[in-house]
């Protein structure tokens, strides 16, 4: 699962749909999605064209109620590469007021990514590929904070990137921006109002 940024000059984008059913079985959450990868970019290269658009479905399950809260993932590529990428993760929480109003809590979570069948195929180079190499992909840590004041839920992170493979150290379609190390945040709100009430 390679999302790349768009750079400023707009010759590389991209568009995602998701679909995703998730369950929880007792403590164990799980999930089941599609993923549609739709890119606009207008350079060959390092810029992903419309011939890089692909497809993915996916699975996830967490252990919710254990210490670190274990997660794996398992995408595989139905379109395009037609080969498996795993991220594993664990996720502790640093404090918390889970039964007050607000709730709001502050996580650390640690990530690796494993490419195992998404990587160049030495015997056919001409083959596309989302990762150069077999194996560790990634390692991602990152620090959460959510609050919910009612419906609306607020949430924060800042991710620090370790990129082991070539194809994870990219910002951008420029071939100069190629970086081991990434820093980024995340920022999202969702408004949930209860429609019906038992």
């Amino acid at each position: 699962m390679v999302c790349p940024t768009s750079d400023p000059a707009g010759q590389d984008s991209e568009k995602s749909i998701t679909g995703q059913y998730a369950r929880a079985l007792g403590p164990v959450q799980t999930s089941l999605g599609f993923i549609r990868y739709t890119y606009r970019g207008t350079l060959p290269g390092p810029s992903r064209t419309s011939a890089a658009s692909t497809s993915e479905l996916y699975g996830t399950i967490q252990l919710s109620r254990k210490y670190l809260a274990p997660r794996l993932a398992a995408y595989w590529d139905v379109d395009r590469v037609r080969g498996l990428y795993l991220e594993s993760s664990g996720t502790l929480p640093i404090m918390a007021n889970p039964l007050g109003e607000p709730f709001w809590a502050l996580y650390v979570r640690g990530l690796a990514g494993y490419s195992l069948g998404q990587e160049l195929n030495p015997a056919r180079p001409d083959q596309v590929a989302n990762f150069a190499h077999r194996g560790l992909t990634h390692v991602d840590l990152s620090l959460s904070f959510d609050l919910r004041p009612g419906p609306l839920t607020l949430h924060h992170e800042s991710h620090a990137q370790w990129s082991v493979d070539d194809a994870t150290r990219r910002t951008s379609a420029d071939p100069a921006d190629d970086r081991r190390v990434k820093f980024w945040f995340e920022l999202s709100a969702s408004w949930t109002p209860r429609v019906l009430k038992w």
